[in-house]
């Protein structure tokens, strides 16, 4: 009779290194972590879905209004006032006219606020209301559209969102909890996002920004937005803008390896001393056609531009010829031999101004928190590129900045120092459409 045989200590061993390894294997594949995460996600959807109800029930009940709740233009979070009166609330959205009326009790994300008396939702006016619940794990939580077109504008995401060109996320120092985006020396800074915009449209761009700067020092700064065509290629100055009375005609076909230019008429063409290194010495020719196939009426916008392009009493008046300081190389993509034809508009172009300064040029930095903001009226007349106009072409815009120009002691001093002592925050930055 045999005798069974157990099983040896190795054996024992084996098997359970193998069932370990099946568990991990399970737990990788279900990720419990991930999972809660989803979990909390989808109780935040159903919030933020509740939230747009109530709304739209107010919205209902005043005649399609919501003028009367007072919403911010920017991002800010809504004050839980299951904790705390309206009173209470601060810089936070009072939601009082909304909850109990139209909903039973303010939803509060699953992991509580940003700010102590906060929901952890917030909200932007606009048409519908922008809703965001900024604690969101596993995707972006927003419902709606709001007016702002800057995403975590106040940094209610808690980190620099959009603002990766900035040196910091300052929890220390803000205007708008939870905190601010600082940036030390002479930097240009901008927006990670470039956001579509309707350039017959009015709108508003403001931010708010303090600094800090060494004794003797005068920091400046500008603020305002880069303009970009539906290529989200950049738009500079000479793409726009041109001199009063130049817009004309070419009077003979112009080629690659031409020395002269000839116009149908040359008059106000630039051809004196003091021209501002030769960016007013610049040809534009039209039309400028964009990757989607559309060509853009002449003496609009045009990336066919030479700068530079002759030198000082280079232009014949009499003859209206201009005569180049360097062959020409600029070929018509339209035409199989690059050659631009007879009756070609064109116009004297310039540069000046690199950006839209809108909101504010050169301006001193304040030492407390101060909103600064400025208007872009609707499209800019033809050969204008100022910044309370969008440049012709401007199909999309980023926010920018010039922080921490400094100047001398000695009034205006450099206005391009290197700010090495100069510290600059900004906070609650929009790009509102008004009307």
């Amino acid at each position: 009779m045999m005798r069974s045989r157990g099983f040896t200590l190795i054996e024992l061993l084996i098997v359970i290194g193998i069932i370990a390894i099946l568990a991990a294997a399970v737990v990788l594949a279900i990720n419990p972590g991930r999972q809660f995460a989803a979990a909390r996600d989808a109780t935040r959807d159903r919030h933020l879905n509740s939230l747009s109800a109530a709304f739209l029930a107010y919205r209902a009940d005043n005649m399609g209004s919501l003028e009367n709740l007072n919403l911010p233009g920017i991002s800010l979070e809504i004050c839980n006032l299951n904790k705390v009166e309206a009173s209470e609330c601060g810089n936070l959205v009072d939601l009082s006219d909304i909850a109990p009326g139209y909903i039973s009790s303010l939803p509060v994300d699953p992991q509580g606020g940003i700010n102590e008396n906060g929901t952890g939702y917030f909200v932007t006016r606009g048409d519908p209301v922008l809703l965001e619940a900024v604690k969101a794990e596993t995707r972006l939580s927003r419902l709606g559209s709001g007016e702002n077109l800057v995403t975590n504008a106040t940094g209610q995401y808690g980190n620099l969102l959009n603002f990766s060109q900035f040196d910091a996320f300052d929890t220390e120092e803000y205007y708008f909890e939870p905190g601010s985006f600082r940036q030390s020396l002479r930097r240009t800074r901008m927006t990670d996002e470039i956001v579509p915009v309707d350039a017959n449209y009015e709108y508003e761009v403001c931010t708010y920004i303090k600094g800090e700067w060494e004794e003797g020092t005068t920091p400046r700064f500008y603020a305002g937005v880069v303009p970009y065509d539906a290529d989200r290629r950049r738009i500079r100055p000479n793409n726009v803008r041109w001199r009063s009375g130049t817009d004309t005609f070419l009077a003979q076909p112009l080629a690659q390896g031409d020395t002269e230019i000839y116009l149908e008429d040359a008059s106000n063409w630039v051809d004196f001393e003091h021209s501002y290194d030769g960016h007013r010495r610049t040809i534009g020719i039209y039309p400028y056609t964009n990757d989607e196939g559309y060509s853009y009426p002449a003496y609009t916008y045009t990336r066919h531009v030479r700068s530079n392009a002759w030198d000082i009493d280079a232009v014949d008046f009499e003859e209206n010829i201009i005569y180049l300081n360097h062959s020409w190389n600029l070929s018509n993509p339209a035409d199989p031999n690059g050659v631009w034809p007879a009756g070609t508009p064109v116009a004297n172009h310039h540069s000046g101004g690199s950006y839209m300064y809108t909101a504010a040029s050169n301006r001193n930095t304040p030492e407390e928190w101060t909103q600064f903001c400025g208007t872009i009226r609707g499209l800019s007349s033809l050969g204008g590129g100022s910044s309370s106009y969008f440049w012709q072409g401007t199909e999309y815009v980023r926010f920018l900045w010039l922080l921490n120009r400094t100047s001398g002691t000695d009034g205006w001093g450099d206005p391009w120092g290197d700010g090495n002592f100069s510290t600059t925050w900004i906070d609650g930055v929009s790009v509102t459409k008004t009307k």
